[in-house]
């Protein structure tokens, strides 16, 4: 058997042994015979204790668990064919379920060479929406620029920010906060300007005077954030955006506004609230 499945079996061992016990010292309506019934709950106690010793030694064995392991629904379904089939073939002895076992785990395996060479080679932003925080992922291959207010110790980053990035196999990350520049051979960052590859982002959180270069400035992206003094109107006379997107850290009255002012003017606009993020592909 594969390791997974031997302790699969070793950690069902003092299960099987509590459940046999279990029905004959269990019964709390059996009439207390004198010795055995201290006795049962003895065995019944320790065989408890036991087990979860048991459990707790195979739980922190090498390889007990493997995490980081991200599939999709097709591959899902592939991984259960194989199985199935295997299953069929142990039973029937068919050789034709040996050789569909076979080339589904053949699929399997393409698919996941496939994802891992694109993750590997694929440079996008993600903007996350992290209720009232702020994170923007830029991924370059297996490296990773982070830009947020949370650390990496806060629970919000542990249960919303770290799955992506193990669900994108990121193995080099940068953590930075908002107000720090970065200079990177595929990013830049200087104020509230940001250049990623071919795409130019600007993180809007004042009015746009305090940061932007004097003239019009084009960008794919306008990043709004934390109730800027700036309506739509002074935005376009500032930038040239190809989309604006706000996060969840603005008010409701802000953002009615600004989508508001955005539908009449036909803007590109994406709000980042209600679990909703956007990932957008850079060349």
């Amino acid at each position: 058997l594969p390791l997974p499945a031997k302790l699969f079996a070793l950690d069902n061992l003092p299960c099987l042994q509590h459940t046999a016990l279990q029905p004959i010292t269990g019964f709390r309506d059996l009439p207390q015979i004198p010795f055995l019934s201290k006795a049962l709950a003895y065995v019944l106690e320790h065989t408890i204790l036991v087990m979860n010793k048991f459990l707790t030694w195979v739980e922190h064995l090498p390889f007990a668990s493997v995490s980081k392991i991200w599939l999709t629904t097709v591959e899902y379904l592939l991984l259960y064919g194989v199985i199935i089939s295997l299953f069929y073939f142990l039973h029937n002895k068919k050789p034709g379920l040996l050789r569909l076992s076979l080339l589904l785990m053949l699929l399997f395996c393409a698919s996941i060479s496939v994802k891992n060479i694109n993750m590997q080679q694929g440079n996008n932003i993600a903007w996350l929406n992290i209720s009232k925080h702020k994170a923007i992922v830029f991924k370059h291959g297996i490296s990773a620029v982070l830009l947020t207010d949370l650390r990496d110790t806060d629970k919000a980053y542990k249960y919303s920010v770290q799955p992506y990035l193990d669900s994108c196999q990121v193995n080099n990350l940068s953590l930075f906060s908002f107000d720090k520049n970065i200079a990177t051979p595929w990013m830049a960052k200087t104020g509230g300007l940001i250049q990623f590859m071919s795409k130019r982002a600007f993180i809007l959180n004042t009015l746009p005077a305090d940061d932007q270069p004097a003239g019009k400035l084009k960008t794919n992206f306008i990043y709004i954030t934390t109730n800027p003094k700036a309506e739509l109107e002074v935005i376009n006379r500032n930038f040239d955006p190809g989309m604006l997107i706000a996060d969840g850290t603005n008010s409701d009255a802000y953002i009615k506004r600004l989508t508001t002012t955005a539908d009449s003017s036909k803007i590109n606009y994406k709000i980042l609230k209600r679990n909703i993020s956007l990932m957008s592909v850079s060349k």
